[in-house]
C-alpha cells in the first residue's frame, strides 16, 4: 500500500473516524475525488432508461447494478478521473497528474 510506503499510518484519518480494521486515511484521501465520481454517476443515471434486468437483488435484499452495467459505469468513472488528471485539476489540496 502506497500510504504505508510513504510512512503514513492508514488507520489514522482526520475526516473519517478510526475503527478496527478500517483504513480511515485511505477514505480521507479519496474524498477530493468524490465530486468527480458523483458527477459521473449522476450523468450516467440521467442518460439511461433502466430496465428491471439492469438490477440484481441479492438474497439479503440489497439491490445492485448488474455486473455488466457496473463495469461500464466503472469505466466511465475512470475516464472522468483521467480527464481531470490530464488538465491538472486541483481538488482539496491534492494535485492529480
Amino acid at each position: 500500500m502506497e500510504i504505508v510506503k510513504q510512512g503514513y499510518d492508514p488507520t489514522i484519518g482526520y475526516l473519517h473516524t478510526q475503527q478496527k480494521d478500517r483504513a480511515a486515511l485511505v477514505f480521507d484521501l479519496m474524498e477530493p475525488l468524490r465530486p468527480v465520481v458523483d458527477l459521473r454517476i449522476v450523468e450516467f443515471v440521467l442518460s439511461q432508461i433502466f430496465e428491471p434486468a439492469d438490477f440484481v437483488i441479492r438474497n439479503d435484499g440489497i439491490c445492485r447494478l448488474n455486473p455488466e452495467i457496473a463495469r461500464h459505469l466503472a469505466t466511465l468513472i475512470e475516464t472522468k478521473l483521467g480527464q481531470a488528471a490530464t488538465v491538472g485539476l486541483l481538488l482539496g489540496g491534492f494535485r492529480f497528474q
